[in-house]
C-alpha cells in the first residue's frame, strides 16, 4: 500500500509540472471566472496542504515551509488575481517538489500497521478513521481534485491539455 501511494503522489507531481510548464509567470494568478482557482493558489496550495497536513498533523513531522506561506494557501484561502501575494512559478513548484520528497521519504520509512491507527485531528476523524485513509486522501484524491481544476483552467485559457 504504502509504494502505491508514494507512486501516485509522485505522478502528481509530475501532472502538476506539466501543467504549468508552458506558462508565464504573468498568468499565474488569472481568474479567467469569478473564484476559479488559479494556477499559483493551486500549487501553493499543494505544498502546504503536503507540508502542514500530510507531514504535520498526520505524520507528526515539523513542517518545513514557512508558516507565513499559509496565509494565501491555507484551507480557509481564496484565490486572488494580487500577484504579489504570490511567489513566482519557480519558487512554488520547489516548494512542491520540496514537500513531495520530503512527505514520500516519511512514509517510506513507516510501516503499513501504523497507518492503521486512528485518526487524531477531529477535522479527517469523521471521514478517514485511519491515518492510511486521510493520507490517501490528502496525497491523492485532494491533490487530484486540484489538478483536475488546473486542468479545467488550461481549457478555459484555450490551451490544450497535458
Amino acid at each position: 500500500m504504502i509504494p502505491a501511494i508514494i507512486d501516485l503522489y509522485s505522478k502528481n507531481l509530475d501532472y502538476a509540472g506539466r501543467l504549468v510548464a508552458d506558462l508565464p509567470d504573468a498568468s499565474m494568478c488569472h481568474q479567467p471566472g469569478p473564484g476559479m482557482n488559479h494556477p499559483a493558489w493551486v500549487l501553493g496550495h499543494l505544498a502546504w496542504t503536503s507540508d502542514r497536513v500530510a507531514g504535520g498533523i498526520l505524520l507528526q513531522v515539523e513542517p518545513e515551509l514557512p508558516k507565513r506561506l499559509g496565509g494565501p494557501f491555507d484551507a480557509q484561502s481564496v484565490p486572488s488575481d494580487n500577484a504579489t501575494i504570490y511567489p513566482a512559478k519557480a519558487k512554488l513548484l520547489e516548494a512542491l517538489e520540496k514537500v513531495h520528497g520530503r512527505i514520500a521519504g516519511e512514509l517510506s520509512g513507516r510501516s503499513v500497521p501504523s497507518l492503521d491507527e486512528p485518526t487524531q485531528h477531529e477535522r479527517f476523524a469523521s471521514r478517514f478513521p485511519t491515518i492510511g485513509e486521510a493520507l490517501i486522501h490528502v496525497m491523492v484524491g485532494h491533490e487530484q481534485v486540484h489538478l483536475g481544476q488546473l486542468s479545467a483552467w488550461r481549457r478555459v485559457q484555450g490551451m490544450a491539455s497535458v
